[in-house]
């Protein structure tokens, strides 16, 4: 039975009991029954169009929002909003929305500030920046500037990195143009590496490779250590281990070649110039017997042949 069969149900034995009370009392009252029946059925009628008024407002499957005032609804649904709630976990204020539990959205959320507490994410994308207490902490491609220190044991390939202070690499290595340095640090360019390391317990400088190792100023190599391990100085090609182009001095003495005795230049006594080309007769060499400009200097003696 509907509804609206039973409120009908109900009016009418209302009205039969009022219409019965009234009857006995016109009675009573000489009233004719005609007169009765008349009363009874006009105040029937118009009780019948009061309810049919009203049951078309409640019974249309349609019920208007401001038609509902106060109350608690304990089965809500609508086309957009399922409520299987059994307590109340969402509360609306003016100037907030209060939820008890957690939220789970499956698509995306557009705030223009978010604050939390603590957050735990999988995936975030941020299109501007994190801030904690006002100051900018990460942006999508860096780091903030109020960022002094941290944490991090990875950081992948850096394209540039200043230093104003202090760089500290512990218990680690260091390449710079080389993913897999060769040693504590490795400096890689066009495919060769200069290594510094430390070889057993002595420092170390040089290549892990049989290529060629120099050192120089001014972008001119000074010492080269060959494929083979010779050393020249101003020798790009050393064929013995060690082989000098220019004047050497040892023990305070200057050693150099020439074709012929100084003839220029400031000389001490002691100083030895070989003759570069060497003949049957002829010296093969010169000392510098007195310091000056260019000096007193004498043979040393003679080449003989065997």
């Amino acid at each position: 039975m509907s509804i609206e069969n039973s409120i009908n149900e109900v009016v009418k034995e209302l009205v039969e009991k009022a219409v019965k009370a009234r009857f006995d009392k016109l009675s009573s009252d000489n009233y004719s029954l005609q007169t009765r029946l008349d009363w009874t059925e006009k105040k029937l009628n118009e009780t019948l169009e009061k309810l049919s008024t009203r049951n078309n407002d409640l019974f249309d499957n349609e019920v208007s929002g401001d038609k509902i005032d106060g109350g608690t609804i304990t089965t809500f649904a609508s086309t957009g909003i399922k409520d299987d709630a059994s307590d109340k976990k969402l509360t609306i204020t003016d100037d907030k929305i209060t939820v008890e539990n957690d939220i789970h959205i499956k698509g995306q959320i557009y705030c223009d500030t978010l604050h939390y507490s603590t957050a735990n994410a999988t995936n975030l994308d941020l299109s501007n920046s994190i801030r904690i207490g006002g100051n900018e902490v990460l942006w999508r491609d860096r780091l903030g500037n109020s960022v002094k220190s941290s944490k991090l044991t990875e950081v992948g390939v850096l394209k540039q990195i200043n230093v104003a202070d202090i760089f500290t690499v512990e218990g680690g290595r260091v390449g710079i143009n080389v993913e897999t340095p060769g040693g504590v640090l490795g400096i890689a360019k066009d495919g060769l590496e200069i290594v510094f390391d430390v070889v057993g317990s002595t420092p170390f400088i040089g290549t892990n490779t049989s290529d060629k190792f120099a050192i120089g100023t001014n972008r001119e190599p000074t010492l080269i250590v060959s494929h083979d391990n010779k050393i020249g100085i101003k020798v790009k090609a050393p064929k013995e281990d060690l082989e000098v182009a220019g004047a050497i001095r040892y023990q305070g003495q200057t050693h150099s070649y020439a074709n012929s005795m100084p003839k220029n230049g400031n000389h001490e006594q002691g100083d030895i110039v070989w003759n570069a080309r060497p003949e049957p007769g002829k010296t093969f060499g010169w000392v510098c017997v007195k310091s000056g400009a260019p000096g007193t200097w004498c043979e040393i003696g003679n080449v003989s042949p065997i």
